[in-house]
């Protein structure tokens, strides 16, 4: 069995690049949960903005709240590979463009935590996996914190990976941190408390 890798999947450096925000003043619950179920049946497009429009502009953008990130649909359909396995694409619209965008929600939740490595009322999370759960490769979120973290998957036998791909297209705005390794090198630390 090829080696595993899991990464947690963050927003880079948000005081060089923008952020996104919704456009309202109060935001329904549908909107700021991104929690592994599917939003395409009733999703209207909501209107996002940047706060800090002075920021350099991202190719995948952090959108604060959920567990999710935004990217125009010339950037999906690049990235269309990765994402579509993950989850489903859902129209979104940005301030000062006309330029059509896309928010990833990530259906792919994975119950593959050792339920001995967490305790939610005591904020203890630990990035210990079980291998033989975990997806195929690729972007998946965990039912205990799907409305928090995104993670990916890497396998040594893989052809190309997700980090691998924005990497050779030079596409900015996430950050890819290892917390698990099937060879035991990396020790489970307490995801809520990084």
């Amino acid at each position: 069995m090829a080696d595993a890798t899991v990464l947690r999947v963050r927003p880079d450096d948000l005081e060089r690049y923008q952020a996104l925000l919704y456009d309202l003043p109060d935001i329904p619950a549908g909107l700021r949960i991104f929690d592994g179920t599917s939003k395409e049946d009733w999703w209207e497009p909501p209107n996002l903005y940047s706060d800090m429009p002075r920021l350099e502009a991202p190719d995948l953008w952090h959108l604060v709240g959920p567990a999710a990130f935004v990217m125009t649909e010339e950037t999906a359909e690049l990235l269309g590979e990765f994402l579509h396995p993950a989850g489903e694409l859902l129209p979104v619209r940005v301030a000062g463009t006309e330029e059509p965008f896309v928010v990833l929600n990530i259906l792919r939740d994975i119950d593959c935590l050792n339920p001995d490595g967490y305790r939610i009322d005591d904020l203890e999370v630990y990035s210990d996996f079980i291998e033989h759960r975990l997806p195929e490769s690729g972007l998946f979120k965990v039912p205990q914190l799907d409305d928090v973290f995104i993670f990916c998957l890497e396998r040594s036998d893989d052809e190309r990976t997700f980090r691998e791909t924005l990497d050779h297209h030079g596409l900015t705005g996430l950050r890819f941190e290892p917390i698990w390794a099937s060879d035991g090198s990396i020790t489970p630390s307490n995801l809520i408390g990084l």
